[in-house]
């Protein structure tokens, strides 16, 4: 508020500035040339709440990956971690264009659309919805909810018995507590044996374009958390949210990186095509990546979160095992 005016009836507002943050997307892509990749990195950790310092390189680089359904459309994950991880962290605070679901009941009106109004559902009307600790909501007509899934995340259309069809760019996380060992590893295997069992269907999983290993984070601590200056979160959400119209990373991926091998699976290519691109939006926003910053910090951990869907299908379903086991890649370099 910049002026009040009083009345006889009270105070009145005769100006209003708001104060969120504009973004002026070509500044944030210039600004990124006056850093360093490790400097970026840092700033981008800070600004989702977590101190650089406290976390390695590889566990920095899965913290990143929460970041990617914000900057890429149609981007649908699961996060495995144990308890105190901060799955949900960073979802509760970046952007009121994400919308995280921690408890309740989960219904296909609620998700697709209500056709007796023809309200829009959740996932046409947030850029990110999150199911938090799905092992614990409750999902009314789960058949229902996991054969609506399945059309949107194969197709981005959303639908219910064909009546108001709509188009989403919205991507799902699905985050969810996983035990584990003495040694910290992965108790249950196959690794999605800790979702509710109607969504372990392989036709689902496969649409999920990685899987984040959370149980290789640590567990959160007072050292954890930022103590130094990073982006503003409403200016920060709504700079990677305008990244995602940004279409020249695809590009650019697309020309650079194949997957290699006999017999090569379109979605594992789709899959860690658009999970590099992502990653390039996050890390180099201004286009600007060598070949071998290009294959550390994107197609790496790219291939990485994808090849952890792939071993569950090819666990769970033969249909998957006249593919090779391990995902390969070339990269075209300049």
């Amino acid at each position: 508020i910049t002026e009040l005016l009083n009345t006889e009836d009270g105070v009145a507002v005769v100006s209003f500035r708001p104060m969120q943050a504009s973004v002026d997307l070509d500044l944030y892509k210039q600004v990124r040339k006056e850093f360093t990749t490790t400097e970026w990195r840092s700033l981008m950790i800070l600004s989702m709440g977590y101190s650089p310092d406290a976390f390695s390189e590889n566990e920095q680089s899965l913290l990143l990956g929460r970041l990617l359904p914000l900057v890429q459309k149609n981007m649908h994950l699961v996060e495995l971690a144990p308890k105190g991880t901060g799955k949900s962290y960073v979802f509760e605070n970046i952007s009121p264009h994400v919308r995280l679901i921690s408890g309740g009941t989960v219904s296909p009106a609620v998700l697709f659309v209500n056709n007796a109004t023809g309200q829009p559902g959740l996932l046409a009307r947030f850029s990110v919805v999150v199911l938090d600790e799905v092992q614990t909501l409750k999902f009314e007509k789960p058949e229902q909810i996991v054969g609506g899934l399945k059309g949107f995340l194969a197709n981005a259309r959303l639908t219910r018995g064909g009546l108001h069809e709509m188009s989403s760019d919205c991507g799902l996380v699905l985050l969810a507590n996983i035990a584990l060992d003495a040694h910290q590893k992965p108790i249950r295997h196959p690794l999605v044996g800790e979702l509710p069992a109607f969504l372990q269907e392989t036709a689902f999983l496969d649409r999920l374009k990685g899987l984040i290993p959370g149980w290789e984070l640590q567990k959160l601590g007072s050292s954890s958390f930022a103590s130094g200056v990073g982006l503003k979160s409403d200016f920060f959400g709504d700079a990677l949210l305008a990244l995602r119209n940004e279409l020249e990373y695809d590009q650019m991926v697309g020309r650079r990186l194949e997957l290699t091998g006999k017999k090569v699976f379109k979605r594992n290519e789709d899959s860690v095509r658009a999970i590099a691109s992502g990653l390039m939006k996050i890390m180099f926003p201004h286009g600007e990546v060598t070949d071998t910053e290009f294959e550390y910090y994107c197609v790496r951990p790219a291939k990485m979160l994808r090849q952890y869907i792939w071993n569950q299908l090819q666990t769970l379903d033969a249909e998957y095992r006249q593919y090779e086991s391990d995902i390969s890649y070339e990269i075209l370099w300049n």
